[in-house]
């Protein structure tokens, strides 16, 4: 499986930076050939690779993969946008091969739409068939739509036969094993429109970075509008929307932490206020505070070691190019362009940007400065392995009054407690959950979906347990070191898990 995830994650690089560049780009090559080396380790095993597509999800030995689904949306919106019903790699395949298929991926459609979704989200294109009642065009005899049977012909007259699109649904087995993220969405409702919004979120982001680096003076009236779905959502969907935030394995130019940035800061403004407007404001602000990133050289964005004294010259500098950014655009607020330029600067004022004297901030901006370590330090990274929540909640206290405002921390952490829903936890009985919410005044204790029986095994159905409940202290801790003979009550959380 982690081959898979790694040919998933090469292609969406080569997809990404082939819009930014160009087919033959430096950085495209290294995907493809990070791609086959990928998919000679899965050919150990397998000649064939299939990766189908269904409802927006990549669909792997008839297993819907959710979490990469979302990293890889844009894969599976170019896929569709070809008629097809997902890829096909075969043993032997090469770089240029591999190439050439995203190449084929990024094409616009030749004298027709684009192919639309079904209300199931399968590929239809205009030129398949018969309207049915709803006046969309069907594929005959549910095959694939001609688009992507003419790709594959022009593949094969260019020699190109170990890859290719496929032209027929692959067998889907039902859904098995969600993640936490998944779970805790599906547990409490509005998974659905929550993965919806966080997809297009991603997609804004990323039409924003290749504006921005084509030297395109950008618009954002879609990343307003994304602001504006997140305020709105968090509503009435705010325990899924703030699990999709568990997601922490990055797609490569960071779009995800924004997001997350974005969720948490806006749901935290919801307790503050009930003004949409202003809510609205801070929720902007979240979504773009590090929009300066995009124009920081990738070489010293992604450097899998430490940067020299030279490359974190570079990158303190992101601050200020982003609230550079945000001053000449229009239809941004003057909050995301405080929140962008002060983000860093931390509590005692000895980050970076380097101010002169003792400058006021805003309490967003204070508050994003917690949100944003908080956020990035959980998160997994090429340079770097997530730390758990608990450890990170540790940090932040340990800064209150120097790196962090303490009211801000206190605030962040009574709202989304030391395990944000989404969160995978080892409970003293040996129990695994989920975490579906917070207590407010129990950060420590959760609301969880036991998932795991003591021995290991799945639970059947939901069981929805309250940790923070006063149970008898009759059971013995002894998970971790030095903790033997510890009583707990059962339910108590001892730790996170990966």
């Amino acid at each position: 499986m982690e081959a898979v995830e790694q040919v998933v994650r090469a292609l969406v690089v080569a997809l990404m930076n082939s819009l930014l560049y160009f087919s033959g780009h430096r950085r495209v090559r290294e995907a493809t050939e990070t791609a086959v080396r990928a998919l000679d380790t899965y050919f150990q095993d397998q000649p064939i690779l299939h990766l189908g597509i269904r409802e927006n999800l990549l669909i792997f030995e008839g297993r819907p993969l959710y979490d990469l689904s979302i990293y890889a949306h844009r894969l599976i919106r170019a896929i569709r946008d070809q008629g097809a019903w997902g890829i096909r790699f075969e043993r032997g395949v090469t770089a240029e091969e591999v190439r050439r298929l995203v190449e084929v991926l990024l094409r616009p459609s030749a004298g027709s739409a684009a192919p639309k979704p079904t209300a199931q989200g399968e590929p239809v294109a205009p030129e398949a068939g018969a309207e049915d009642a709803t006046g969309r065009q069907q594929a005959p005899g549910g095959s694939a739509p001609p688009k992507a049977e003419t790709v594959n012909d022009q593949l094969r007259q260019e020699g190109i036969t170990r890859v290719a699109l496929e032209t027929q649904p692959l067998v889907e087995r039902g859904v098995v094993g969600p993640t936490a993220a998944e779970s805790a969405a599906r547990a409490m409702g509005g998974e659905e429109v929550s993965r919806s919004l966080y997809t297009t979120a991603l997609g804004v982001l990323q039409d924003l970075m290749v504006e921005l680096r084509q030297q395109t003076k950008p618009s954002f009236r879609d990343a307003n509008a994304v602001a504006q779905g997140i305020a709105e959502a968090l509503d009435s969907q705010r325990t899924p929307l703030i699990a999709l935030t568990a997601i922490k394995d990055y797609d490569e130019y960071t779009f995800n932490h924004s997001i997350n940035v974005c969720i948490y800061l806006t749901a935290l403004a919801r307790e503050l206020t009930t003004d949409p407007r202003e809510i609205l404001r801070i929720a902007q602000a979240g979504l773009l505070h590090d929009v300066g990133k995009i124009l920081i050289a990738d070489e010293i964005l992604y450097k899998p070691g430490s940067l020299s004294d030279a490359e974190w010259q570079v990158m303190r500098q992101h601050p200020l190019v982003g609230a550079k950014i945000l001053v000449e655009a229009e239809g941004v607020d003057e909050l995301a362009v405080n929140v962008a330029f002060g983000h860093h600067l931390h509590y005692d004022r000895k980050g970076y940007p380097q101010v002169a004297g003792d400058i006021t901030i805003d309490p967003i901006t204070e508050l994003v400065n917690v949100i944003d370590v908080y956020e990035a330090v959980t998160a997994k990274r090429p340079y770097k392995q997530p730390f758990p929540p608990e450890r990170v909640t540790k940090l932040l206290l340990e800064g209150s009054g120097t790196f962090f405002d303490p009211i801000c921390v206190e605030a962040f952490v009574r709202s989304f407690g030391v395990y944000p829903p989404g969160t995978r936890v080892l409970l003293a009985n040996g129990c695994r959950a989920e975490v579906l919410s917070v207590n407010p005044n129990r950060p420590f204790d959760p609301v969880v979906r036991l998932t795991h029986d003591p021995e290991g095994q799945p639970v059947e159905g939901v069981e929805v347990v309250n940790t923070a409940s006063e149970e008898p202290a009759d059971t013995e801790r002894t998970t971790g070191p030095g903790e033997a003979g510890e009583k707990r009550r059962p339910h108590a959380v001892l730790r996170s898990l990966p």
